[in-house]
Parts: C-alpha cells; structure tokens; sequence
C-alpha cells in the first residue's frame, strides 16, 4: 500500500465507520436516536482528521497559526461521527424503527469479511504498525472498526443506492470536419480503441483506447452526459461539442451499479427522519 493509502480511504469515506465510545466522565456531543456520542468518540476522529490533513495537505492541525481550521474541522468532524453512528444503525436494522412501518436496511458483514479486507490493506501497508501509525489508529482493533464500517457502506451502497451507470470511452479532435471523419471510420468497421490512439488529442486517455471508464448521471461535462446516455452498448454518438473540442463516444456497456451520489442522497433521506441532538464540539 503506498503510504496514506488508507488515510485516503478515510477521507472517501469520512462519517460512514463505527467509532462508538463509552466511559464515565466522558462529554457528551450529541445523541443520535438515543445513542449517546462522546467526547472520545470525537478526539478519535480527529486524530484520523488530523492524520489525513499531514499526510495529503502537510497541515498540521497543532499548530497554533491553524486555530481557526482547527475549529472548522471540529465541527466537521462531529458531523461524521454522528453519521457514523446513523450508518451503524441502519446497517443493524435498528433504524428506521420496524414498528413504524418502514422497511429495514440491514446488511451483514462477517468477521472473515473484515479479517480479509484488514489483511489486504496491512500487506499493502508494509506492516501493521506502518497502517496504524501513518493512519492514526491507536490499536488493531479501532482500525477493524474502521474496516468494518468500510464494508458496512460498500454493502449499504451496492444493496439500496445504486444508480444506471454508463461505461464509456471517447476520441477528442479539434474541429468538426475532423470529429465527422472519424465516426465515418468508425461506423465502417475501424477499431475504437485503435483510432483513439492514433488520432485523439486526449493523451491522458488515448493510450488505453479512450476508455472514460464508467460514471452516473451529474458526474461529467452536461453534453457528454447527454449523448452517452442515449446510446445503447456498442453505438458511436454523432460529435458532441464542448469547450475541450469534438468529442466522438462510444457506450461499452449499461448497468445499474452501486453510486457514490445516489448513495448520499439515500443516507441524506434516512437522516432527514432520525432524531439528531447537537450539543457542539
């Protein structure tokens, strides 16, 4: 695992792990459908927090000059400690409530499950005391935590929030009279991935047939979107202009797929009915 691999994945995934504390004498920062949240539960996510700021931003949220960012990120960081509670919930099918009605959402995730996943990223790491220290875990155990609630979200997200998904890949020239040309190659048999290579002004893309890979609607350029969406597997789009130049698209495939968007906007509607207390950072 490249260093900070993971601290990236806690960023994806920022407010969707378990970190539920308990203890006396412990502050509480908000109650989320009853289940109390602490203070230790906020300090534990921040030092994911402040890991993440010194590996990917070389910020240190110590330091005295980053007072105010300190406090924002606070905040921030209490919002996705109840969130992680809230996932935890929905996962177990504690909410919404049976009892009103409402369907359940659980998912199950094993021990295998999570011991696997774990080893992955420790092999990736180097060794287990590289993963926790660069990520900010202080025991094994809080980082399975952290693995557990990964996995909780892939199943929450593949299970209730998925969205049609297009696979696409692209050739870019630079005017009309050369976008024509192309789709009158390709429509006569010549290899997408061939001519992508040859012709397109998209090197970052070029070198691997044009291939897009796969997005959802609201995630790219409003005319791509467009013309791709209305192609079927295997149909090559007339050009479609934007401020980049001619682009020529060609669907590889259609599916419905779990999506990072639909997911939020899933959580956010399951949120909207939990009972949420803020009693601050």
């Amino acid at each position: 695992m490249k260093r900070g691999w993971v601290v990236a994945a806690l960023i994806l995934l920022a407010g969707v792990f378990l970190v539920l504390g308990c203890g006396t004498r412990a502050r509480t920062v908000a109650v989320v459908n009853g289940v109390i949240l602490t203070d230790r539960d906020l300090d534990r996510e921040m030092r994911h927090t402040r890991a993440v700021y010194k590996a990917h931003y070389n910020v240190d949220l110590a330091d005295p000059k980053n007072a105010e960012l300190l406090a924002q990120v606070r905040q921030e960081a209490l919002e996705r400690i109840i969130d992680q509670e809230l996932v935890r919930q929905i996962a177990a099918g504690l909410f919404p409530p049976a009892e009103q009605g409402q369907p359940t959402y659980a998912v199950q995730v094993t021990d295998a499950e999570v011991e696997a996943r774990a080893a992955y990223y420790e092999q990736q790491a180097g060794s287990r005391e590289e993963l926790l220290a660069q990520n900010g875990f202080e025991s094994y155990g809080e980082f399975l935590d952290f693995v557990r609630g990964e996995l909780r979200v892939e199943k929450l997200n593949a299970a209730y929030a998925t969205a049609e998904q297009v696979h696409v890949r692209h050739i870019l020239v630079a005017t009309e009279e050369e976008a024509r040309q192309v789709v009158a190659r390709l429509r006569a048999g010549e290899d997408f991935a061939k001519v992508a290579q040859e012709v397109s002004l998209d090197k970052a893309t070029a070198a691997n047939g044009g291939d897009l890979g796969w997005f959802s609607r609201g995630m790219g350029v409003p005319a791509l979107e467009k013309a791709a969406f209305a192609l079927q597997p295997g149909e090559v789009s007339d050009p479609v202009q934007t401020t980049y130049g001619f682009h020529i698209l060609q669907v590889l495939e259609r599916a419905s797929r779990p999506d990072p968007a639909a997911f939020q906007q899933w959580f956010e509607s399951l949120k909207a009915q939990a009972t949420i207390e803020r009693l601050g950072p």
